[in-house]
């Protein structure tokens, strides 16, 4: 995030000219950090990958921490031109192997219910997710079951589709 923020500025007016879609893998120490960026460049679209990398979530973990824990990503509910993807349930389980990851889950509730299902984007993590789970398990993802037929299809491809084809 650091690098990032002190690079040259016309750097990210190319960007923005371009209307470009800009991926982090951004833990939430530099999702912080870039909130300001993001915030100022409300032309781009970012997409923050797997849910923000919030870490291990134990299922028992408590409400207000698990909420302190996704703050700087849920922070960036109300820009409109931040979206999550959900992926790497697997690094939110220890061991990553504990399908069905039942913090990851609720990280992946508690992000549907900032961003929304239109905000939100499907991604295996594939090929590194198949160190830890089947691929059956990398294309199940736990915490989506509210969805409707409708949102589910556009979280597992709509959404990407759209945010591809718009410029």
């Amino acid at each position: 995030a650091q690098a990032l923020l002190s690079g040259p500025r016309a750097a990210w007016d190319i960007l923005r000219d371009s209307r470009a879609l800009v991926s982090f893998n951004a833990r939430p120490e530099a999702i912080s950090l870039l909130e300001p960026l993001v915030r100022t460049l409300p032309e781009l679209r970012f997409l923050f990958s797997h849910l923000g990398l919030p870490g291990t979530v134990a299922a028992a973990m408590d409400e207000p921490t698990l909420q302190a824990r996704l703050a700087p990503m849920l922070r960036l509910a109300d820009a409109g031109n931040v979206f999550v993807k959900i992926s790497g349930l697997y690094a939110t389980s220890d061991p990553p192997h504990a399908y069905p990851h039942e913090g990851g889950a609720r990280v992946v509730k508690s992000i549907l219910q900032a961003f929304g299902a239109a905000r939100c984007v499907w991604g295996s993590d594939f090929a590194p997710a198949l160190e830890s789970v089947s691929f059956v398990q990398a294309i199940d993802v736990p915490g989506l079951d509210g969805l409707t037929s409708t949102e589910r299809s556009n979280v597992f491809c709509g959404n990407l589709i759209s945010l591809l084809s718009s410029r």
